[in-house]
C-alpha cells in the first residue's frame, strides 16, 4: 500500500467516524426531545388505579349477527361455478 493509499484509508475511517458520531448526537438530540421535561414520569401516568378484574360474562358484549349470505353466492363442493 503506498502512502497515498494510506492517507485515503485514513480520511475515509475519518469520515466515517465524524459521520457515527453525528449519528450518536443526533439521536440523543430526538430522543430529548421525546422526553417531557417537566411532569410525572409515564411510569406514573399510564398506572392503573385499580386492579383489573375479569370481566363477568353478563358484562361482556353481546354479538349480533351479521348480514345472511344469499344463498345463490353459496357454492358446494361438487358444483361447478361458471
Amino acid at each position: 500500500m503506498t502512502r497515498t493509499e494510506l492517507i485515503i484509508q485514513l480520511l475515509k475511517v475519518a469520515i466515517a467516524l465524524a459521520f457515527g458520531a453525528y449519528f450518536v448526537w443526533w439521536s440523543l438530540q430526538v430522543l430529548d426531545r421525546l422526553t417531557p421535561e417537566y411532569g410525572p414520569p409515564t411510569a406514573v401516568v399510564a398506572r392503573a388505579t385499580a386492579p383489573c378484574a375479569a370481566p363477568e360474562p353478563a358484562d361482556l358484549p353481546v354479538q349480533v349477527p351479521g348480514p345472511e349470505i344469499p344463498q345463490t353466492l353459496i357454492a358446494r363442493a361438487d358444483e361447478v361455478i361458471e
